[in-house]
């Protein structure tokens, strides 16, 4: 039972039980709190995923030319032209690297 306004050791009145449930009826209950919980922590979990926030997407997003032959991704153009000319001596060299100095 939560305290009265005055300081008393009787028998619970009515007055007593009313302060009981109206400080009651504030809380979530046992059960509905801890579905809440999860369902606040399911939420938030899906929130993290949805940002994509992590080292490797990053690097993912950071890959931006990919070559025709063996389908690697480079970062920058000079890395691609290096690549091609490395790793593809006898294919020409496509046409977006024609002007690129590696």
């Amino acid at each position: 039972m939560s305290s009265c306004h005055t300081v008393c050791e009787c028998v619970p009145s009515k007055i007593h039980v009313l302060l009981f449930l109206k400080d009651f009826a504030r809380m979530a209950r046992g059960h509905q709190k801890l579905q809440s919980q999860q369902k606040n922590a399911k939420k938030q979990a899906e929130m993290k995923k949805a940002k994509g926030h992590d080292q490797k997407t990053a690097a993912k997003a950071a890959l931006l030319f990919t070559c025709s032959v063996c389908k690697s991704q480079m970062p920058d153009p000079k890395t691609f032209k290096q690549h091609f000319e490395s790793k593809h001596p006898k294919s020409p060299l496509p046409p977006e690297l024609e002007g690129v100095e590696a």
